[in-house]
């Protein structure tokens, strides 16, 4: 590396030093070789490149840093909380700002089914749930709750639930207090909530535990499945989960079909 260059680099790294030492030093291989690799790196560092990339107004790289970013697009949903967390930061995204839109218009359960849901803070998360957790099957939404209980609470909660102690018990109740009384736990299936739920009784007002126990007891046990385990999948931007579980329903009532049926969607075009 000849002097000029390295005092170019010397200059940007200490112009800006939010930018990682290996973003940095792909853009500098980028700005002199004209080289660029994306495809060996995770969504994480591809995006920091592409904020980089954006601050040293390098605007054709940002562009096709964007399209890359689009050609796998499962990978933004497995990292859709951060994603959008950027988008909404930095709104010049415009290609992933969209995607984001329609990702969520299309399917609001892309919050919670993303691997990174956890990082979620209490404030948002409860804000998505209040929203939007009809997207999600209820015993879904009471797991991703422990899910995400275990992740924020600093190895407090071991991630066997089978193991927990009182102790633990108590400190999950804490975590989760505010987002009991937004769960429906009355559509859940009696089996889902007594194995899933029931145990976790003592982190309950006793009055709502009280009511949810006696509409199970006095609801006949053929009534008490998950809407949502009517309908074993949806891909349709059309319809969501809930629709089709609605038309599912109907469907049973109508042909008078008892328990254990699950209904299957074929898109037609």
């Amino acid at each position: 590396m000849t002097m000029e260059i390295m005092e170019l680099s010397n200059l940007l790294l200490k112009e800006y030093t939010r930018i990682l030492k290996t973003v940095f030093e792909i853009l500098i291989k980028y700005i002199y070789s004209g080289k660029l690799e994306l495809a060996n790196n995770d969504v994480k560092t591809n995006i920091a490149l592409l904020i980089a990339a954006d601050e040293l107004c390098l605007k054709e790289l940002c562009s096709y840093i964007e399209d890359f970013l689009l050609i796998n697009k499962e990978s933004l949903k497995s990292n859709f909380v951060f994603v959008s967390h950027i988008t909404n930061r930095f709104d010049q995204f415009t290609k992933l700002s969209q995607f984001c839109k329609d990702a969520f218009q299309e399917d609001p359960s892309v919050v919670l089914r993303a691997d990174d849901f956890v990082t979620l803070n209490q404030e948002r998360l409860f804000e998505y749930l209040t929203k939007d957790n009809y997207s999600l099957r209820q015993i879904e939404v009471w797991d991703k709750l422990i899910e995400w209980a275990i992740a924020t609470s600093d190895d407090e909660l071991p991630s066997d639930v089978s193991k927990w102690t009182e102790d633990n018990i108590k400190a999950f109740g804490t975590l989760i207090q505010r987002f009991i009384p937004i769960i429906d736990f009355q559509k859940m299936s009696r089996l889902d909530f007594m194995q899933k739920v029931n145990k976790f009784r003592r982190i309950f007002d006793n009055e709502h535990f009280i009511d949810i126990i006696e509409y199970f007891v006095c609801t006949d046990f053929s009534q008490l499945v998950d809407d949502a385990q009517l309908v074993d999948d949806i891909d349709s931007k059309i319809i969501d989960l809930r629709g089709a579980s609605f038309i599912a329903d109907r469907i049973k009532i109508t042909k008078q079909q008892g328990r254990g049926i699950t209904y299957h969607f074929n898109l037609l075009y």
